[in-house]
């Protein structure tokens, strides 16, 4: 659908003659116009029409899905202004930048994707083929889908049997026994069974049993897990273990999406995968993207600026899903 705004900017002189600066934006054609209303005269052009500009003023417009950055920074060239006339007072819009907002549902959460693009179509399409290797991947990694590659892979654990895997399964596999023998296991990815009992406990607002909790805890370890590279294969050495990457999937999920949209030209964007946020380049004229780390609730609590890496913070104060496998309670 088309969206049109219209908006007095404010009142000023140009080319020493008062007036109202106007601007009208159309998001389907990208095109950004302005006008300078003199009584019942008009003076307009689009923004190929300007000369580079000199001076700036900064404003945003912006509605639930766009956004539209608007710099106010013309200033008249010399050999249009006559006599008596201050090219100082010229000012128009020369240049706007689009913050586009996508969403869809992936991984048992919302995610988002905001694309600093001139180009709405472009930026749809970009979004679309990374919001389907999102769900590519869920296909592999989710423990909620009895048929994904990781279900698959964790029920394989009865039968003592190495298993052929995916490319990308191998690959946080690898990544995630790396870490768990950088933190001395704090970071495993065998919780399944524990993550369940917590799923449970959340949904009863009561702690499981003693009884469950060892049960559990004897059916986690990431030592359990033979990797072998050619070919690539896994398998598990403990009956009952269940493989859970709660603690690693979106991250994963948003870097490869981060990779689709850089291969389609996209480069300036954030990806917000259930608050696991994932930064490109910073938008124009910004030095990065604001990430408010407590948002509206914590005020108390520092705003990043940041591009190119990658920031999440997780919690809660009762039945949190944060699990330290190493000083679990039984």
């Amino acid at each position: 659908d088309e969206l049109r705004s219209y908006r007095n900017i404010g009142s000023g002189k140009l080319w020493g003659l008062d007036g109202q600066l106007i601007w009208r934006h159309s998001a389907f054609t990208q095109r950004l116009s302005w006008q300078w209303q003199r009584g019942t005269s008009a003076l307009g052009a689009t923004l190929a029409d300007l000369p580079p500009p000199s001076l700036r003023y900064n404003g945003t417009w912006a509605s639930s899905h766009y956004s539209l950055g608007l710099d106010v920074r013309y200033q008249a060239p010399q050999d249009t202004v006559g006599p008596g006339e201050h090219p100082l007072n010229s000012a128009l819009i020369v240049s706007a930048s689009a913050l586009w907002k996508f969403s869809e549902k992936c991984m048992g959460t919302d995610f988002h994707i905001l694309i600093d693009h001139q180009d709405h179509q472009l930026a749809k399409v970009a979004a679309g083929k990374a919001f389907r290797e999102c769900k590519r991947l869920n296909n592999i990694f989710s423990d909620y889908i009895t048929d994904s590659e990781v279900a698959k892979l964790s029920r394989s654990s009865y039968s003592n049997k190495s298993v052929k895997v995916s490319n990308e399964l191998f690959d946080i596999l690898t990544y995630s026994k790396t870490l768990s023998k950088r933190t001395n296991g704090a970071f495993d990815p065998t919780l399944g069974q524990l993550s369940r009992l917590w799923r449970v406990s959340r949904f009863r607002h009561s702690l499981p049993p003693r009884k469950s909790l060892l049960t559990a805890m004897a059916k986690k370890g990431y030592q359990h897990l033979e990797l072998t590279n050619r070919p690539k294969a896994v398998r598990i050495t403990c009956p009952g273990l269940i493989l859970d990457f709660g603690g690693i999937a979106k991250g994963y999920a948003a870097d490869q999406m981060m990779l689709n949209l850089r291969k389609s030209g996209i480069g300036r964007c954030l990806i917000d995968a259930g608050g696991d946020i994932t930064i490109g380049d910073a938008p124009r004229d910004k030095e990065g993207w604001r990430i408010e780390i407590g948002g509206n609730k914590h005020p108390d609590l520092p705003t990043l600026v940041l591009d190119n890496c990658s920031v999440a913070t997780s919690g809660a104060v009762s039945y949190t899903h944060l699990t330290l496998p190493t000083i679990c309670s039984v």
